[in-house]
């Protein structure tokens, strides 16, 4: 496997702009369509769940007349820093050429990769 698709694969998983770059820039390779697809996907699902968490959240700290702020902020934090684990690892391992697969999302991205 060639350095250059390590670092495409690699440097996917930083956002989706970069995601969908290394799709189009290497779409002929299948590494770096899984870890460009996958990455997309996470993003769309991390996207998806902190807009919902945010609302609850919102919600929440209302209607407790802002005491729910000492519940919410830390189950926020640590929901950020999940997706940073998450997203630094799947860096580590497209850098050591595998194809990891997030549980149900790599389902999904290998098939969109064929």
């Amino acid at each position: 496997m060639e350095n250059d698709s390590k670092l495409f694969a690699t440097i996917s998983y930083l956002n989706i702009l970069f995601a969908f770059l290394a799709y189009i820039a290497k779409k002929e390779d299948k590494f770096v369509r899984f870890h460009a697809i996958q990455s997309l996907i996470f993003e769309l699902v991390i996207i998806v769940a902190g807009s919902i968490i945010g609302v609850l959240a919102f919600l929440f700290i209302l209607v407790t007349f802002g005491l729910g702020a000492f519940v919410m902020i830390p189950f926020i934090f640590i929901f950020a820093i999940g997706q940073v684990v998450v997203m630094l690892f799947m860096m580590w391992k497209a850098w050591n050429g595998e194809s990891y697969k997030l549980p149900y999302i790599g389902e999904y991205a290998e098939k969109f990769a064929k």
